[in-house]
């Protein structure tokens, strides 16, 4: 499957749980909190690329933030942990990530139950 199939693939399963697309990104606001997804090609084979999900911390400035901006972030992968995920394998990773942050106070412990590594100014899990 290519990037783009993936794209389109997950566009509609997305929508329906209320995410909107931006460029290459996804955003949902919750509470005081936004729930990021990012597609994102490899630069090494056009037809590799990436899921990564995140949250950002909501602010009236920056309702769209970019990767850079998200507190955490994590790379989902496959069942076989291959990095071109299937778009039911990004959909799960969604739900089971998000389901229980609702709040930067859950973001917090969500992040220190799954001993969350700090790289710069985001954590990656």
């Amino acid at each position: 499957m290519t990037k783009n199939e993936f794209i389109e693939a997950i566009r509609s399963p997305l929508k329906k749980e209320g995410f909107r697309k931006v460029g290459q990104y996804w955003y949902k606001r919750n509470n005081d909190i936004i729930y990021c997804i990012n597609v994102q090609g490899s630069q090494w084979d056009r037809n590799d690329y990436y899921f990564e999900i995140g949250v950002a911390e909501h602010k009236e400035n920056c309702t769209t933030p970019t990767l850079l901006h998200w507190l955490s972030c994590h790379r989902c992968e496959g069942n076989s942990g291959e990095r071109n995920v299937l778009p039911s394998e990004a959909l799960k990773c969604v739900s089971n990530t998000f389901r229980d942050i609702n709040c930067l106070a859950e973001l917090e412990k969500f992040l220190q139950d799954h001993h969350a590594t700090k790289v710069a100014n985001q954590y990656w899990f």
